[in-house]
């Protein structure tokens, strides 16, 4: 067994438990959501922010890093566009309230999944690679993803204000900006601070990835396996494959280029079937791309780690 399924087979195993556990009624709605909220709001902050605290980075990190998560991002909506003007019809997962979903189903980020696997994978130093690419791409993805919505359904521009001041005010988000500014800033913080941080981000791993299994579901799918298959390898696959192509251009370093390529091997979040919900789009699609990623992404993660470390030596 190489080192990267070593380090990802006891998260997927734990995850499994977590689905167990919900369906044996374990974890209930109440304590689904308990658990939810206590990793999204403090226990996820908490490792973003002691490991983003302590951290050195500069120009050279951060821009190779900003181009190689944003360029792909940004890339998929003019992909989408250009299937639209060639497909004849286009296929519903093109147009409507599912095309904002297939955009979401590509461009968005398991965050919780990247900074346990980039954890266990990379140590602390990949927390941090983690912490900074999630800060480039939730941005940029919660706006192209609310902008779609918007465009392309019935609902109203009162609902996107309440869905960009959410953004603004993202635990994770903040955490990094924090984080960000304690370590350019060099202020020394308190060692029982530090100490206190560092033992909320240790509950991070098993607690998230018993969240994410607890929250896997298999809805129907409307309109056959074509969307699911499209999405799944356009993010799972392509989106890797570019977010390599554009670090090696941008000269980055191996081991950035290698967390480049674990940030976006990653399944779609789970907030983007809320974000349809609430916006009108395709939930039922979204749900299932969502669920079909993350079951996805427990056999390719492990085999695009293996491949990508041997392409850096």
């Amino acid at each position: 067994m190489n080192p990267f399924t070593d380090a990802v087979l006891p998260l997927l195993l734990i995850a499994l438990l977590g689905l167990a556990l919900r369906r044996i009624g374990f974890f209930t709605p109440e304590r689904r959501q308990a658990l939810e909220v206590t990793v999204y709001y403090v226990l996820v902050p908490a490792l973003i922010l002691s490991r983003l605290a302590r951290a050195e980075f500069g120009p050279d990190l951060l821009g190779p890093l900003a181009l190689s998560i944003l360029l792909p991002v940004f890339a998929v909506p003019l992909v989408l566009s250009g299937l639209r003007a060639v497909l004849p019809g286009p296929p519903f997962w093109l147009r409507g309230p599912a095309l904002p979903c297939t955009l979401q189903g590509i461009i968005r980020n398991n965050v919780f999944v990247t900074l346990a696997i980039g954890q266990a994978v990379m140590g602390d130093r990949g927390a941090l690679l983690m912490a900074l690419a999630a800060m480039f791409n939730m941005p940029a993805a919660n706006l192209l993803s609310v902008g779609a919505l918007v465009r392309f359904d019935q609902g109203g521009g009162g609902t996107a204000i309440r869905a960009v001041r959410a953004l603004a005010g993202n635990p994770l988000i903040l955490a990094t900006l924090g984080g960000l500014a304690l370590g350019l800033s060099d202020l020394p913080l308190p060692a029982p601070v530090l100490r206190g941080g560092d033992l909320l981000a240790a509950g991070v791993l098993p607690l998230v990835m018993l969240a994410v299994g607890a929250g896997l579901t298999w809805p129907a799918l409307r309109g056959g396996l074509v969307p699911l298959a499209f999405t799944s390898a356009f993010k799972l696959l392509v989106m890797p494959a570019l977010g390599f192509l554009v670090a090696t251009l941008a000269d980055a370093d191996p081991e950035l280029a290698f967390a480049v390529v674990l940030f976006h091997a990653a399944p779609a979040a789970a907030g983007a079937y809320l974000l349809a919900r609430q916006l009108g789009g395709d939930d039922e699609l979204m749900a299932a791309m969502v669920s079909v990623q993350t079951a996805l992404a427990a056999l390719t993660m492990p085999l695009l780690l293996t491949l990508a470390r041997g392409l850096l030596g």
